[in-house]
């Protein structure tokens, strides 16, 4: 989830007029999907679309956290306190994204 927001911060911070976006346009489309794993989702495709995730699609130079080792982002993720149940900053949305993001590295 963090690694997402950090995309949408390096398109906004790369502006409107150099290729990214405007800095209320990253903020709408945080405020709009970023509480839900399927808008969570919709971010990693974009970000594998741009190269600024492990996907393979053109490098557009927008940052992010391009070549990380997903399992060890699983592993980092898992541990945070959004993520631990129990935890009294425990989020239901976090933790589920987290927890499809496992099904997806690790199928089956």
């Amino acid at each position: 989830m963090n690694e997402n927001y950090a995309f949408l911060d390096s398109v906004a911070a790369k502006g409107a007029e150099n290729g990214g976006l405007a800095k209320d346009d990253v903020e709408f489309a945080k405020a709009m999907l970023g509480d839900s794993a399927k808008g969570h989702r919709v971010f990693e495709w974009m970000r594998g679309v741009v190269g600024g995730g492990q996907g393979g699609g053109p490098a557009m130079q927008f940052g992010g956290s391009g070549g990380l080792d997903p399992k060890a982002e699983l592993a980092k993720r898992g541990a945070l306190p959004q993520n631990t149940v129990g935890h009294k900053d425990f989020d239901r949305a976090s933790y589920d994204q987290l927890q499809a993001d496992y099904k997806r590295v690790y199928p089956g």
